[in-house]
């Protein structure tokens, strides 16, 4: 084997092991002594093996007979080391010396880049072969994931960050420290399932670690990569079908491992922003597979959440001719708002079983299932298991954190804490809101926010909406809440207080009984809040009020449950006494000539005399079954978590007014039924979201404006933008009682065309394009189109309206996403 070493240690005896295994421990360095972070080290011929830690430090677990272990890491000569047959613990230090890849039998002058073309046309010509040669597999997985702060404000929106994140005068610390244990399952094409076995989470003994396997198999044989959380574009593998147009390849050099040439090859984009990524690729020759990979993205890629993210893999024959990941790690580093972090997830894959039987194994939605018994094991079972050592960084923090979480138990200690931890800022509650907590009988009150809570219109001038929600948590499973509001009009001197209680029994299956009881105001079309701060806005500064209002006495019953996963049931009874509300206020911050507030009657603008609809009483049953067919999800002891769904949604809605039992004024039949589905992944051109709807009413004997169904229209410059929302559409002109179809497309290119413009792209501008269409009895074929760019939660567009196929609006509108 050219450039391999072998090597007979010296034996240290350190501590006595169990008969039937012992610690291969020490350091990987390279030839000056340096640490060779997160090298791979594996028993020869097979796939068990370990990581060294980011200070070069490994433990290999090895059985009583004698061994051979091999040390790699990317770019430098592997090392085989025989470890003698015994019972004690070995201790080996490993120095790597840097490969010198040869050129020799390449003319240096212009043919390199042939070669490395050469090479990659038979690569990618093999991608699918590789791709499919790969039926299912089994694996152990052990994931260690690590992030901290290099450095950080003082303070951060009024709080003390070196004391809420426990960092050092510095500003630096972990603030997140996490390792898990799983068993792995893997069925072609894309179906996974995980068992995490064993979790622990630094200074949190209750949580459970929120990394999953499947996130770091990043797959280079596949076209295209989508990362959900990084980018709305997908980024082109350097294996891609299609790559030659966006890589040049060259070649580093090569070197004969087991009589095999390894190829190095750097990965060269050929324009630098677009959705593609940097570094070194290593090519077995014999089979034209990937043996190696060390690339990387950067802020050119137009990616969120860090500056720089890299992706290093070690791969290990595993059956017959097979290579699969051994070592995965992924570290990331970048800036925000005065705060600079890095950090890394690091995975290591054992002893797989590839393309056997398995029996028993369930591939379902269920992509990853926590046992509740995960985080109860203890730091016995943790030094045992644990393949990669701790740094010394991560081993006082570990125990600082965990000591204090300890001391927070005591009763002495206790209350303490839950003052230093409660303590009212008025930034809190001013803003942000204030929670108070007793972790002793999990009990909490949340506070809203003082300011968001204050409105005005002009039905009830100035006034405010408070609520206080006490929340009782008994376990995992079961917990109550109750929202007890207050809302007071300062004009129409109208007190509606409401309280709500809701009662979790299963959080898994989205199980929960609510009570609804009291009085409130609410929008005519009961779509949006009644408090927006855009419409006091409006109201006060422009002299437009646009949205109108009713008030309402109420009892309600509502339930939820999910019998299936991805089949949600909803149901509810809701008795209520409507009643119609004038405009009492005139007031406004500025007097536009000429303008003047309209009528809380959208119908009759200059009349606040005529009512829209007479008081009544209104006893309504409501029905919903929403179906997401092949939902993937986590399941946690505390519920069930859904990744994005891949295929559209079905939501079918029932709702009735029955008439006469308990004096109600109300008799009407509705049924509708939506498709529809969000961030549907379009590779390269980003992700789109749609919905189509239709409905009906069956029966409309004796219905009034409020149980119409209504659109989400806009008539204001400033709106917040939702799929659903019609730009130009009047709120409550188009409501129906009849029957209706609408429809609404969204795409966001993610920076398809802006990213390709040099000073634009710098921006991080992200393109919208999308429609709306309407048809219904008194709004045949309404149509919108437009064209937004987008930068965070902000948004302009450019939207043009037609009715009949005649321009009706045109113009710009400025919009806010706050979920």
């Amino acid at each position: 084997m050219k450039n391999v070493i072998t090597l007979f240690a010296l034996i240290f005896v350190a501590v006595t092991a169990p008969a039937q295994d012992r610690w291969l421990r020490g350091t990987v360095t390279d030839s000056l002594g340096n640490p060779l972070p997160f090298g791979s080290i594996y028993i020869n011929n097979t796939s068990r093996g370990t990581s060294a830690n980011e200070k070069g430090f490994y433990q290999l677990k090895l059985n009583t007979s004698a061994n051979q272990v091999v040390f790699k890491f990317i770019g430098y000569n592997p090392v085989l080391v025989t470890i003698p047959p015994g019972k004690a613990d070995t201790s080996v230090h490993v120095q790597l010396s840097q490969t010198v890849y040869q050129l020799d039998h390449v003319t240096v002058t212009g043919k390199k880049s042939n070669t490395a073309n050469r090479i990659m046309r038979m690569v990618i010509d093999n991608r699918i072969r590789h791709l499919e040669e790969i039926r299912n597999y089994v694996a152990d997985v052990y994931i260690k994931g690590m992030q901290k702060l290099t450095r950080a404000p003082k303070r951060f929106l009024g709080q003390d960050v070196t004391h809420v994140l426990q960092l050092d005068s510095n500003g630096h610390g972990i603030i997140y420290l996490s390792e898990s244990e799983s068993k792995l399952h893997f069925q072609a094409p894309n179906n996974y399932r995980e068992v995490m076995l064993a979790s622990r989470v630094s200074g949190k003994n209750s949580s459970f670690s929120f990394h999953k396997a499947e996130d770091l198999m990043v797959n280079f044989y596949q076209n295209l990569i989508q990362f959900d959380s990084l980018a709305i574009r997908g980024f082109i593998s350097p294996l891609a079908d299609y790559a030659f147009a966006y890589y040049r390849y060259k070649l580093l050099g090569q070197i004969t491992e087991n009589g095999e040439t390894i190829s190095k090859i750097a990965v060269i984009p050929r324009r630098a922003h677009d959705p593609v990524f940097r570094g070194e690729i290593y090519i077995a020759e014999h089979d034209w597979r990937l043996y190696a990979v060390n690339l990387y993205l950067t802020k050119k890629n137009n990616i969120n959440l860090a500056d720089t993210i890299r992706f290093s893999q070690q791969y290990l024959p595993a059956s017959d001719n097979i290579w699969m990941p051994s070592s995965l790690q992924l570290s990331f580093k970048g800036k925000v708002l005065g705060f600079s972090y890095e950090g890394y997830f690091v995975g290591i894959f054992n002893n797989y079983k590839i393309n056997e039987p398995q029996p028993g194994t369930k591939f379902s939605g269920e992509i990853l299932k926590i046992s509740k018994n995960a985080i109860k094991k203890s730091e016995s079972y943790w030094e045992d298991k644990r393949p990669i050592p701790l740094t010394k960084e991560e081993i006082r923090d570990y125990r600082q954190k965990d000591s204090i979480e300890h001391i927070r138990t005591l009763p002495r200690y206790r209350d303490s804490i839950m003052d230093v931890e409660n303590r009212l800022t008025l930034a809190k509650a001013a803003l942000f809101g204030y929670t108070w907590k007793n972790t002793l009988t999990g009990r909490s009150l949340r506070f809203a926010p003082v300011l968001p809570s204050l409105f005005y219109n002009t039905v009830e001038g100035f006034g405010f909406q408070y609520d206080v929600r006490f929340k009782k948590e008994y376990n995992l499973k079961n917990s109550i809440e109750v929202t007890p509001q207050l809302r007071y009009g300062f004009s129409n001197k109208h007190l509606n207080p409401l309280v709500e209680g809701r009662y979790y029994y299963d959080p898994v299956n989205k199980g929960f009984l609510s009570l609804r009881a009291g009085s409130e105001v609410l929008d005519l079309t009961n779509l949006r809040s009644s408090t927006s701060v855009t419409n006091s806005l409006n109201t006060l500064i422009y002299e437009t009020n646009w949205r109108k209002f009713y008030e309402q006495s109420l009892l309600s019953f509502s339930a939820s449950y999910e019998t299936n996963p991805g089949l949600f049931l909803m149901g509810g009874l809701e008795y209520s006494r409507r009643r119609w509300l004038n405009n009492t206020s005139n007031f406004r911050l500025i007097d536009h000539p000429g303008k003047s507030f309209t009528s809380n009657n959208p119908f009759y603008p200059d009349d606040n005399t005529i009512p829209l609809f007479a008081n009544h009483t209104a006893f309504i049953f409501s029905a919903e079954l929403d179906y997401a067919p092949a939902a993937r999800y986590i399941t946690r002891p505390e519920g069930r978590f859904y990744e994005p769904f891949k295929y559209p949604r079905f939501l079918v809605n029932y709702k009735k007014g029955i008439n006469d039992l308990f004096n109600s004024d109300v008799g009407f039949d509705f049924a509708s039924l939506e498709v529809y589905q969000n961030d549907l992944k379009l590779g390269l051109l980003g992700r789109a979201s749609y919905t189509f709807k239709t409905g009906k009413f069956f029966n409309a004997a004796s219905i009034y404006y409020p149980d119409y169904y209504h659109y989400r229209g806009n008539n204001s410059l400033i709106f917040e933008s939702s799929l659903r929302n019609f730009h130009y559409l009047d709120i409550y002109r188009f409501s129906t009682r009849g029957q209706f179809f609408e429809a609404h497309y969204e795409q966001n290119f993610g920076g398809f065309i802006t990213n390709k413009l040099p000073l634009i792209r710098r921006l991080k501008l992200e393109e919208i394009v999308g429609g709306a269409y309407l048809d219904q009895s008194s709004q045949k074929n309404y149509a919108e189109v437009f064209f937004g760019l987008q930068r965070l939660i902000f948004r302009v567009d450019y939207a043009v309206a037609f009715s009949y196929g005649v321009k009706v609006y045109h113009g710009f509108k400025l919009s806010y996403r706050l979920k």
